[in-house]
């Protein structure tokens, strides 16, 4: 996995604000920091990975693929789970 914060290793590549600047990041390197966020909010149990996931589509300005939102929501159903 990583070293050091999750958080430092996804700003470090700057996939998030590399798209806000209007640079275009490959689809692999997106598919990339978006399961790796997922794998991060499963394993910290924090929301605020998946909502990194949604704003990076968000700034994609395209949908979500299906089978990573349903990743998205199985891991927000699992940290839910948790916090009960």
């Amino acid at each position: 996995m990583f070293r050091g914060s999750g958080r430092r290793y996804m700003a470090d590549r700057g996939s998030l604000s590399t798209i806000r600047a209007g640079i275009p990041l490959e689809d692999e390197l997106v598919d990339r920091a978006a399961t790796e966020a997922i794998s991060l909010a499963r394993a910290s149990g924090n929301h605020s990975w998946l909502e990194y996931v949604a704003d990076l589509y968000a700034a994609l300005r395209y949908p979500m693929p299906p089978a990573l939102k349903e990743l998205v929501d199985a891991a927000s159903d699992d940290i839910r789970q948790r916090e009960t």
